[in-house]
Parts: structure tokens; C-alpha cells; sequence
């Protein structure tokens, strides 16, 4: 299993029963022909139509690669901006984030997903989500995701971390270290999103520690701990 890879978590989430936000695949492409698009030189007309696609909006989704979401979407959601924007459904190949990843990832071919543009829980403008640490067969953390935004400890938020708490004792069966992504919907599900590797100070590619001081993960962390970094 490749931890950057969406696709592996799906399938792996379905076979443990935990709840996901649905993807669709949109096409592949060859990783030697992605490097062609770099640079510059003649691709093949699979590739042509395939990225062709990445190009037409369609409203209320989003396109994402296999091993990671565009910039666009990062940087807005850390913005406090969650609606929909028609660039969110289009991909680009010079995305400075995805080449990073993809290199550094091993991904072939480099796999296109389409999601839906949910509308989960809001709280002072950002998404309702949370991160789930383990390293090493055993549960680490459970962070608040946005540091800009703090959680109070409330009897619901508390709820979401049990259940949190019992996703990841299922994905401890056949991962041992990892981190998840997972939002929460107004009807109270809690819908896992992606994952990745583990946090590691020492390893620039590893998972951001939200609302936990980097190398410090312990426990629950609802609000940014001393010596949190936001993202």
C-alpha cells in the first residue's frame, strides 16, 4: 500500500466499514508520460484527452490526483474559504505541490479522482475536520485540523474523537503508522478523506501536526498546543 495513494485508503476503508467521501475515477496516466508533459514533448492522444478533461469544470466537484489535492484548494480552505470555486474542479500539471509529491511518492501511473464539493459542518469558516496519528501499531493523537481555528471541548466534539478513536484501531489493523484525514456532515457522520504518511520532525515529507507542537503528538489536541505550527 502506498500511504499518499487515494485509491489504496479507499479500498481499504471499505474493507474495514468505515464511511468516505466518494471518488470517481477520471482516467490515468502513464508516470513516463506525465514527464513528457514536463517537458515539452510529444504525448500520446490518451494523454491529450485525458488532460483535456482536467480542464472542463463541473460544478459542485472537485478533480484531485491520487497522491494529493491541488494548491488552489489547500490554500483556500486554510483561508477560511470552503465554497465551491470553479477552479476547484480543474487540474493543473504544474501544480508546485503535486510535482513535489509525485516525485517523491513512486506513484505509476498517476491516477485522476472526481469528488463531490461537500458542505459539512462550519465552524468561524472552516471545515469540521480532524486528524488521526499513529505510528508504530498504536494511536498517537487526534488533532483538531485547522490550528487557526480552535475547538472548544464540547460533549459532541468529544463524541467525534471516540469514534475517530475507533476508525483508527480498524485501520491499525493492516496499517501500523499513518495519519487520516476525516470532516464531519450535518447529519453527524464523519467521512474520511485522505491519508498519509506519519508525522516525523525529522522528515520534511511527513504529515503536518495540526494543533500538536511538532515530535510532541499525544493525546487530543483541540486547540494549537505550545510550539504549534499552522499550515
Amino acid at each position: 500500500m502506498n500511504l499518499v495513494s487515494l485509491g489504496d485508503w479507499l479500498s481499504l476503508c471499505h474493507g474495514l466499514h468505515i464511511p468516505t467521501v466518494p471518488a470517481a475515477l477520471v482516467g490515468r496516466l502513464p508516470f513516463a508520460e506525465l514527464e513528457r508533459v514536463f517537458d515539452y514533448q510529444t504525448v500520446s492522444d490518451h494523454t491529450i484527452r485525458t488532460l483535456a478533461t482536467l480542464a472542463e469544470p463541473q460544478p459542485g466537484t472537485m478533480l484531485r490526483w491520487d497522491c494529493c489535492a491541488p494548491l488552489s484548494i489547500k490554500h483556500a480552505l486554510a483561508k477560511g474559504q470552503p465554497d465551491w470555486q470553479p477552479t476547484f474542479s480543474q487540474l493543473e500539471v504544474d501544480d508546485p505541490r503535486f510535482v513535489e509529491i509525485v516525485y517523491a511518492s513512486g506513484l505509476d501511473p498517476i491516477v485522476i479522482w472526481r469528488r463531490p464539493w461537500l458542505h459539512p459542518v462550519v465552524i468561524d469558516r472552516y471545515p469540521l475536520e480532524y486528524r488521526i496519528f499513529a505510528s508504530r501499531g498504536q494511536v498517537q493523537g487526534i488533532a483538531n485540523y485547522y490550528s487557526q481555528r480552535p475547538l472548544e471541548e464540547t460533549p459532541e466534539i468529544l463524541s467525534d474523537c471516540e469514534t475517530l478513536a475507533t476508525y483508527a484501531s480498524r485501520l491499525l489493523t493492516e496499517v501500523g503508522s499513518f495519519s487520516a484525514d476525516f470532516i464531519k456532515m450535518p447529519d453527524g457522520r464523519l467521512l474520511f478523506l485522505e491519508g498519509g504518511p506519519p508525522h516525523d520532525p525529522a522528515n520534511p515529507w511527513s504529515a503536518h501536526p495540526c494543533c500538536f507542537a511538532p515530535g510532541a503528538i499525544r493525546g487530543i489536541a483541540l486547540r494549537p498546543q505550545p510550539g504549534a505550527q499552522s499550515f
